[in-house]
């Protein structure tokens, strides 16, 4: 007897880990959609931040976070529904991070010239990374997307080597004309459970740039 309901215990903990698993695949989708516009506004430098939920629940627990600083937390999106904040940059860059509860992380860095007022403008190359929850074991597409706005050029995106992460495929090449967008897609597998930073280089003949994303992997 007490064999048997060890078994069925053990069989409904299975079962229970099994459509918490689903829940959580499910939820963790592409709903979170974010777009962003540099502006001036009387001499200031200025982002535009579109938050819309593009999924059929409500996305709950929404932080935008700027150079580790939380500056809008939004208790709840309906599904369709799109808000807008206005972000004075008062750094010259500006790392973008926005999460919502079981969504997938938005990241962009934006690099502004701010002493001539209503002459600054947005840098020549910005950037955008998206990627899922991080679990350990499954495999994670992480999307960098960079723009150009300066001349035409020829970027190589990296992922640097984390003990927190196996990579799968870690580079990718951008041919970017002036004002064109293209995205790097990098494959890793998490190896290790915990918070890391995960750092992908951005770089060609003339330019460099280290990008920094803090992680939490799951179990």
């Amino acid at each position: 007897m007490l064999r048997r309901q060890k078994f069925y215990l053990g069989l409904y903990i299975f079962i229970f880990l099994a459509i918490a698993s689903i829940v959580l695949i499910y939820f963790a989708s592409t709903g979170l959609d974010v777009k962003t516009t540099y502006f001036t506004d009387d001499g200031k430098g200025m982002l535009e931040i579109k938050l819309k939920n593009n999924s059929t629940h409500v996305m709950e627990n929404v932080d935008v976070i700027n150079n580790n600083t939380k500056v809008f937390f939004v208790e709840a999106i309906m599904p369709g529904e799109e808000k807008i904040y206005n972000l004075e940059l008062s750094d010259s860059v500006n790392n973008l991070y926005v999460k919502a509860e079981n969504h997938l992380a938005f990241e962009k860095t934006v690099t502004v010239n701010l002493p001539d007022g209503d002459n600054a403008v947005q840098s020549s190359l910005t950037y955008s990374v998206k990627y899922d929850t991080f679990v350990v074991g499954l495999q994670n597409n992480i999307e960098i997307g960079v723009c150009n706005y300066g001349d035409s050029t020829v970027l190589d995106v990296t992922v640097l080597d984390n003990n927190f992460i196996s990579i799968d495929k870690g580079n990718d090449q951008l041919i970017l004309p002036k004002d064109a967008c293209e995205t790097a897609k990098l494959i890793v597998t998490p190896i290790d459970s915990g918070e890391t930073t995960i750092i992908f280089k951005v770089y060609n003949s003339l330019y460099s740039k280290e990008l920094k994303s803090k992680i939490e992997i799951l179990k």
